[in-house]
């Protein structure tokens, strides 16, 4: 069976949220002069159907990257979320995706190789700035109808010297 999953774009709750996050996202990347990251849960849906997942692992374009040895450990005490907060040891790796002749509306989603996936619910046009965490972990792209597209590495960088990066949506 072919791979394809519907995405809901991010509706006018998660909107007000990063709104309100906003300040508090600049000061985690401690830039003001890069994109700020909209990596919050209500952002992102998390797939969990092992069918979808083989499915997933089978037929979409997974772009692939060894983790970062570097990085710092998703949780801090096992229970607070550090991996998206570079100023407390969170994540500051990234790389720039892009897809490949394709100009309309798409989403990026992740697979870390386990039996659960994500992606973001938020539109992107053009490049996506990703995080590498510690673990080995694939990207992969969806247009709006959740069809798989093809996706390149176009960079990377660290964030709080995304340099000309910096203006690229992080997510």
């Amino acid at each position: 069976m072919k791979f394809k999953h519907l995405v809901k774009p991010q509706g006018t709750l998660g909107w007000i949220g990063d709104m309100l996050m906003l300040p508090i996202m600049f000061l985690v990347h401690w830039s003001l002069k890069e994109s700020w990251q909209r990596t919050h849960f209500w952002n992102n849906i998390k797939i969990k159907d092992s069918d979808t997942i083989q499915n997933l692992r089978m037929d979409a374009h997974l772009i692939p990257f060894g983790g970062d040895a570097s990085a710092a450990s998703r949780w801090l005490l096992g229970f607070i979320p550090i991996f998206h907060i570079p100023i407390f040891g969170g994540w500051k790796k990234f790389v720039v995706l892009e897809p490949v002749s394709y100009e309309e509306e798409w989403f990026v989603g992740w697979y870390p190789g386990d039996v659960s996936a994500g992606i973001s619910r938020i539109p992107l046009k053009g490049s996506v700035r990703v995080l590498i965490g510690r673990s080995n972990v694939s990207f992969f792209g969806l247009d709006k109808e959740g069809n798989s597209i093809h996706l390149v590495q176009t960079g990377k960088g660290y964030v709080g010297k995304a340099g000309k990066f910096s203006h690229i949506p992080l997510r």
